[in-house]
């Protein structure tokens, strides 16, 4: 009833009302309401306090807020503050909760989403949500994926250059975009491995990537998405699709990637005072055991898991020399 009569009332008492108006303390809003809301707090440039009320109400009511109105807040809001400046980090798991939705409802189209996701990237990266509909995009279109090569490198031959601003920040976000990416080619959403995707996807993406003067940091990034494939159906890692093409590519920039992968997707480690190398070992471990089982029909590969083996080996006779200096410190 308030904001009926506010309707008839000069516009400068509207914009007095609407820019002080608290979001909290009103369980009682229809659906109409809700949406009422979130377009005055647009339309009189809160746009920090239109996201937190359609969070805050999304965990009263999920039926509040249709995806198509949401989606149209959050791009609404894109376009309006390249030109002013607005305090995401506050609102990080806002936004995710946010793309979450618009994501399950499966009412809004991919591109939309993906775009979305670019933008908000930063954000993302520090709450732990990752950029599904983005990393999807990598691992089914290749030309995609080289697209986001030419941002971040160089051709091999290119002569270094000033970037813009805009250069400079779609170069940022891509490195990230890469580095956070785990989805890999080949492996449905259910984690099945296609055989056909995956030879047609790394075919295409290392034509292009080398036709652009990427190739080496090509196969490097292709390896480090490789490393997140899942097991073989005999319990050894990696899945035998991954070994057969490994086989017949022979290529050590991938096996470089892969080696770096797997060893960047160990994340945060937590050890006891004193306990030296102990995980590492166990992880070398269990590299030679995959090598034993893969040595017979899959030789390179095999050599594979033994220097990744050897790699945890060498860290593991490091923490050793290190829990040993700490001993005796503590003992001084």
């Amino acid at each position: 009833r308030t904001w009926d009569v506010l309707e008839t009332e000069e516009n400068e008492t509207q914009r007095l009302y609407w820019s002080k108006v608290s979001i909290f303390g009103r369980g009682d809003l229809k659906d109409e309401d809700c949406e009422r809301a979130v377009l005055k707090f647009v339309e009189y440039g809160r746009l920090e306090t239109a996201v937190e009320f359609i969070a805050l109400y999304l965990h009263r009511k999920k039926s509040c807020f249709r995806p198509q109105l949401v989606v149209e807040v959050l791009e609404q809001i894109v376009k309006r503050t390249h030109a002013e400046q607005v305090n995401w980090r506050s609102l990080t798991h806002e936004i995710s909760e946010l793309l979450d939705l618009l994501e399950e409802s499966g009412e809004i189209e991919e591109d939309r989403l993906a775009q979305l996701e670019w933008y908000f990237l930063p954000l993302l990266q520090h709450h732990g949500r990752s950029p599904r509909i983005l990393h999807k995009a990598l691992a089914e279109d290749p030309e995609f994926f080289v697209d986001v090569l030419k941002w971040v490198y160089r051709a091999e031959e290119e002569e270094p250059s000033d970037p813009t601003e805009e250069q400079r920040i779609r170069a940022r976000l891509g490195f990230d975009l890469l580095y956070y990416w785990q989805r890999s080619p080949g492996v449905d959403e259910d984690g099945s491995v296609n055989p056909e995707k995956l030879q047609t996807w790394i075919r295409h993406a290392r034509a292009l990537a080398h036709a652009n003067g990427r190739g080496k940091v090509g196969d490097h990034h292709i390896g480090q998405v490789l490393a997140h494939y899942p097991e073989g159906v005999d319990g050894a890692w990696p899945h035998e699709v991954l070994r057969d093409l490994l086989e017949e590519l022979a290529n050590e920039e991938i096996e470089n990637g892969i080696m770096i992968g797997i060893y960047n997707s160990r994340g945060v480690i937590r050890r006891s005072i004193g306990e030296g190398g102990v995980q590492e070992r166990a992880i070398a471990e269990r590299y030679r055991n995959y090598a034993c089982i893969l040595r017979d029909r899959w030789p390179r590969t095999a050599r594979l898991m033994e220097k990744i083996a050897s790699q945890y080996e060498s860290d593991a006779r490091r923490e050793d020399i290190e829990a040993e200096i700490e001993e005796d410190l503590w003992d001084y």
